[in-house]
């Protein structure tokens, strides 16, 4: 097995864990994979910090011991197959990343970014003070795409905190903590107390789950058929007077006028 092999198991694990969260709380909707780790420290059966919990669910550069793991499956499934999947996974991650273990003192103790950059700044100047030309030019050695050019690289060094490039940030508290003879494993602790203070750790607001609006066909109104049994009541039909009988009688009543009429003159 080789580092590719680690990456894709690393991969799997996040994926399976993020299953069987929803799984088991279907009601929280999607949520980043910054917040998952903060979400899943809540569970009240979980006694995890942030940082181990991300090393439990993004295992790349180190593993978390396989305690940490049954905790946190306790909290989410009793299926045996799955937790049997998580067991053979973590023993082959095992074979190829080193054991992760606490920060130490020093590392611990950062709360703000001013501590933060304090400790890149010690790193820079242990055991002598590496200069910002080699610094950039041994970030480039070890990650061609993911470092800062010499002047960008002074002026990031001189701010309040580090730009918001996490693979960059990677690449410098690793070169750092390569010169300065620290274990790598304090490079990862340092790179997710950066992550931690730049908020990816922080716990999201709750969000409002509107209960989707179930829409049904309109009926058109139709009037009732009647009663068979009712009959409605019909008006008489009166026969009208033809009009030509109007007139013949109106004609004949004429003549007899004007005859009258003539008999008398």
């Amino acid at each position: 097995m080789t580092r590719p092999d680690a990456h894709r198991f690393a991969a799997e694990i996040y994926h399976r864990f993020e299953a069987l969260y929803h799984e088991r709380y279907p009601n929280t909707g999607p949520v980043t994979e910054e917040y998952l780790a903060t979400l899943m420290i809540s569970l009240p059966e979980i006694d995890l910090d942030i940082d181990t919990m991300n090393v439990v669910l993004r295992p790349e550069s180190r593993v978390a011991p396989w305690s940490h793991y049954a905790t946190t499956l306790r909290a989410l499934t009793e299926n045996a197959d799955t937790v049997t999947w998580f067991n053979d996974t973590h023993s082959k991650l095992a074979e190829l990343l080193p054991t992760w273990s606490p920060p130490p003192r020093d590392i611990a103790a950062i709360t703000d970014d001013g501590e933060f950059m304090a400790t890149i700044r010690r790193l820079r100047e242990t055991p002598r003070p590496i200069p910002v030309a080699e610094l950039s030019r041994k970030m480039r050695d070890r990650d061609g795409k993911n470092y800062w050019q010499r002047t960008q690289l002074g002026e990031n060094l001189k701010k309040k905190t580090l730009p918001d490039k996490p693979d960059h940030v990677r690449n410098l508290v690793e070169t750092l903590c390569e010169h300065a003879g620290r274990p790598a494993a304090d490079a990862d602790h340092l790179y997710q107390t950066w992550r931690r203070l730049r908020g990816h750790g922080r716990k999201p607001q709750p969000r409002s789950y509107e209960q989707p609006e179930v829409v049904t066909a309109g009926i058109p109104a139709v009037d009732p058929p009647p009663d068979p049994e009712i009959t409605l009541p019909v008006a008489p039909i009166v026969p009208r007077w033809p009009l030509s009988r109007t007139l013949l009688i109106l004609g004949v009543v004429a003549i007899a006028v004007i005859i009258v009429i003539f008999a008398v003159m």
